[in-house]
């Protein structure tokens, strides 16, 4: 992997937000209201010093700001930033006349600041601003007027173009979440990316009422953070969004208000947010909640569709261990579950302070049979290697920006089916007499490039040519079709260790149990899955040696 660099270039922020605007005016321009393209055009005309103290706030938390508090040496010196900050209230793009409500004064100013114009001297900021509460209220007021000191005051500065930054933010990136800081990860070498063709298609809204309806649904997220008002929220959400990704993002804050309000032991209004919910973990909490609210026969209903067509592991495996207490409790004979034990010995080892797999992998490796303690780590490596050409395909909907590590649809319900053909293709490699060379050769391509199935410090190439020799493809066919039908559920659960013997191109899998320890779920289906199709695998209980003496 190449040596990333220690230190950015001076006002290297600067640079990023321009080329982040100019994406954003390349790609987006239709979408864009009067305000964002009027903010463009100021921040375009100002000079660089005006220009990166603007950005330096944007990408601070908050509206407000204090200019005592700035030090940019890369923008100059006191003198330099009174300059640029005369400049951007002449842009309109701050407001140092505006005044802050209550909460944002005890923000913006420290408790020593406030203690003097308070008159007090002991209790918490938070009591202080409680008692100030009761004494103005909690709107914006002129608080030099109410005897705030005025030097301190006068320091205060108001962002005033927040509103169409966090448009053009969300225009780039396809979420607010992310920021610049991803310039930065992948200038530095710190995060690379793979480079995806991003065409017309790829835009992550095309229309306005789109980016209207994210926003919606993200200021009403965090009414219901703030304010714990699950149903209050329900009521005012609005209609499924048409645009995909944005319409799974609706679902997961329906089913989160179910959830809640099942909490709240409100089951009525919980069905209503999981009845239709296309996520598979609300499936089952649909059936919770039809059985709290003795619709028995409706729940069972349910559960029968979600035996026939499970849309993934966990459902499979709850729908096992449910359906039969349902089957009882409305008079039916229950179906006997399938029971499973997978392959178990015990082994008694020193108790030395080291973790209980690292010793483990130590006694049992040898010269000629090496083991590494990688659990998820190989498995999902190999499978990034092999399916690399599809999961980075410029699939619509899946790459909004250059700074994504996978496709945005990873996790949907459709993401294999929107990309059989190609991911057909990478399977048939592994049936292909070279296989083993495709993946060397993509291995030495892609390392160090961001993935969501390979983790590059725990993959190595040591364990890639061990792998190669010692695993069938076969075996890596099965595992990664099986890792496709629940991709989030099934990257994980392999067994901790993995035993080389490259003598006899054949290997071993190992789960380690310490005391106490026990198989979770996503480990059990993987063993019940390896002993179905006849790969090693097994589980050792270890135990602590005792003294003797």
């Amino acid at each position: 992997m190449p040596d990333p660099r220690t230190e950015p270039p001076p006002r290297y922020y600067l640079d990023n937000y321009r080329t982040l605007i100019q994406w954003v005016q390349a790609r987006y321009a239709d979408l864009l209201l009067p305000a964002e393209q009027d903010f463009i055009a100021r921040f375009s005309a100002l000079a660089d010093a005006p220009a990166a103290l603007l950005v330096r706030m944007i990408t601070r938390k908050g509206q407000w700001f204090r200019a005592d508090k700035f030090n940019y040496p890369e923008i100059g010196t006191r003198t330099h930033i009174d300059e640029a900050l005369a400049a951007l209230a002449q842009a309109g793009l701050i407001d140092r006349g505006q005044h802050p409500d209550l909460a944002q004064l005890f923000a913006l100013y420290t408790r020593a600041d406030i203690a003097p114009w308070l008159g007090q001297m002991s209790g918490t900021k938070a009591e202080w601003l409680a008692q100030a509460s009761a004494t103005y209220g909690e709107a914006a007021l002129d608080w030099h007027a109410c005897g705030f000191p005025a030097a301190l005051y006068a320091q205060r500065i108001a962002l005033t173009c927040m509103a169409e930054c966090e448009i053009l933010n969300l225009l780039f990136f396809g979420n607010l979440r992310q920021s610049l800081s991803e310039f930065v990860l992948s200038e530095l070498g710190i995060f690379r990316y793979e480079t995806v063709p991003l065409d017309a298609a790829s835009r992550s809204f095309q229309r306005r009422d789109q980016v209207q309806a994210y926003m919606d649904l993200h200021r009403l997220r965090e009414r219901f953070d703030a304010e714990d008002n699950p149903l209050e929220c329900l009521q005012q959400l609005g209609d499924i969004p048409d645009l995909a990704w944005l319409a799974k993002r609706y679902h997961r804050f329906r089913y989160r208000l179910g959830y809640r309000l099942e909490q709240l032991s409100q089951y009525q209004d919980a069905v209503t947010c999981y009845r239709d919910n296309p996520l598979p973990e609300a499936r089952p909490r649909l059936v919770r909640c039809l059985e709290k609210a003795g619709e028995l026969a409706d729940a069972l209903t349910h559960a029968i569709q979600v035996k026939n067509a499970p849309r993934n592991e966990q459902e499979r495996q709850w729908v096992a261990r449910a359906l039969p207490r349902l089957q009882r409790a409305a008079g039916h004979t229950p179906e006997k579950p399938e029971r499973f034990t997978p392959a178990t010995s015990r082994l008694t080892l020193p108790n030395t302070g080291v973790r209980v797999e690292q010793q483990a992998a130590a006694f049992f490796s040898a010269e000629a049979a090496p083991v590494f303690h990688c659990e998820n780590t190989l498995w999902t490596g190999i499978a990034g290697l092999v399916l690399w050409p599809a999961v980075f395909a410029p699939m619509p909907g899946a790459f909004f920006h250059p700074f994504q590590a996978g496709p945005k649809d990873l996790h949907d319900a459709d993401f294999v089916a929107q990309r059989q053909a190609l991911i057909d293709a990478c399977l048939h490699t592994l049936a292909a007499a070279d296989w083993a060379l495709v993946l060397r050769q993509r291995y030495a391509d892609k390392v160090g490039v961001q993935s969501p199935f390979v983790h590059w410090d725990y993959f190595t190439e040591a364990q890639l040519e061990l792998a190669l020799a010692c695993i069938p493809a076969q075996h890596f066919a099965l595992i990664i079709r099986r890792m496709l039908f629940d991709i989030q559920a099934n990257r994980a659960g392999f067994p901790d260790l993995v035993q080389f013997y490259p003598q006899e191109q054949r290997y071993r899998m190992i789960e380690i149990k310490g005391p106490g320890d026990r198989l979770q779920d996503n480990q059990l289906r993987w063993l019940q899955f390896f002993h179905r199709h006849q790969m090693p695998a097994e589980v050792v209980h270890v135990e602590w040696a005792t003294d003797a003496g």
